[in-house]
């Protein structure tokens, strides 16, 4: 067998993003006064990136980077 490559998917199981995010925004959070569920809200910020990527993925909207996908309109709920 002649191997060329070895690809895995480590998001989620290796990469620890919700702890990443909740991390950051408790920091700016606290620096402004704000004591929340930081995790929580990591959890909410993430549950809007499937809805706002499927929006570019059905053509409903042209390419965008990532992080304009989630557009301000978007977070307004949050």
């Amino acid at each position: 067998m002649d191997v060329k490559a070895l690809t895995f998917d480590v998001f989620g199981t290796v990469v620890d993003w919700r702890g990443g995010i909740a991390r950051e925004i408790a920091a700016l959070g606290a620096a402004r006064g704000f004591s929340l569920d930081w995790n929580a809200v990591a959890l909410a910020w993430r549950a809007r990136y499937q809805p706002a990527i499927e929006r570019v993925r059905s053509g409903a909207r042209g390419f965008v980077k990532l992080d304009l996908a989630r557009t301000a309109r978007t977070w307004t709920r949050c």
